[in-house]
């Protein structure tokens, strides 16, 4: 199994880029594909003086866990600025 940690990405856009990315099914926040399983959980939100940043953890298992994971990666991977 890997888990990530995300930041400010909404728990809907993920949902939305697994099945739109790899199918699958939204059973709350449990998101079933062919060969991966990803399951999403808040975090504790972190503060920069008073802005407020979520904090989701995705568990990624399953025979297609690597590429679901560098999927995921890519597509919640935020520039600095």
């Amino acid at each position: 199994m890997t888990t990530l940690e995300i930041r400010n990405v909404p728990a809907d856009e993920i949902r939305r880029l697994l099945t739109g990315q790899f199918g699958g099914s939204v059973d709350g926040d449990v998101v079933n594909g062919d060969g991966w399983r990803v399951v999403l959980r808040e975090g504790t939100p972190v503060f920069f003086g008073q802005t407020r940043v979520s904090v989701l953890f995705l568990n990624i298992e399953g025979d297609r866990e690597a590429e679901a994971t560098a999927f995921l990666r890519k597509s919640t991977m935020r520039g600095g600025g």
